[in-house]
């Protein structure tokens, strides 16, 4: 009813009354939630967008779109630096997740965030494991994980580390 009521005067409102409502997952009302979130980021209210992405992923019931929206989430909340946020709520779910392609998406966003919540280092070592973890299944994600781990260490003012040679997929590579 209360959706009913602000339709007209507040899109956003109105799509948040069913959210708070559901009692399960609502596949209709995480459709009207992911089609919030993207305005809100349109127009520049990313914490909005993470928000509405966040509550869209627990009423998935597809869970590609749950996974999309849950990385969207984490990805608008790295945008607004909440690298702890981001790692204290990533790591759990990179840990959870045995898909390789999905996991390295995930542990991009969360490896990034580690490099500012936990120090370059420990990002680096981070992004570099998830990389040597999903390198049999995916070498070009492992290698981008990889990339971002010799950022992280220029971050950390650690250059040899970036061109010391590692066995990376049955083979030596500089990264």
């Amino acid at each position: 009813a209360l959706a009913d009521a602000t339709s007209s005067t507040d899109p956003d409102r109105s799509a948040l009354h069913p959210a708070g409502a559901a009692d399960g997952p609502d596949e209709s009302v995480a459709a009207r939630l992911d089609e919030l979130a993207r305005a809100a980021e349109q127009r520049g209210a990313p914490s909005a967008a993470a928000e509405a992405w966040e509550h869209a992923a627990r009423l998935s019931v597809d869970p590609d779109r749950r996974f999309d929206r849950i990385l969207a989430s984490l990805t608008a909340r790295w945008a607004l630096g909440e690298s702890e946020r981001v790692v204290t709520t990533g790591r759990p779910l990179v840990e959870s997740t045995t898909d390789p392609v999905r996991r390295a998406r995930l542990a991009l966003i969360v490896g990034q965030a580690e490099v500012w919540w936990n120090g370059p280092i420990a990002g680096a070592r981070y992004l570099s494991a998830e990389g040597d973890r999903v390198a049999p299944a995916d070498p070009a994600a492992a290698g981008l994980l990889e990339v971002y781990a010799a950022n992280a260490h220029l971050v950390a003012l650690d250059p040899e580390a970036v061109v010391k040679p590692r066995i990376f997929v049955n083979r030596v590579v500089t990264v």
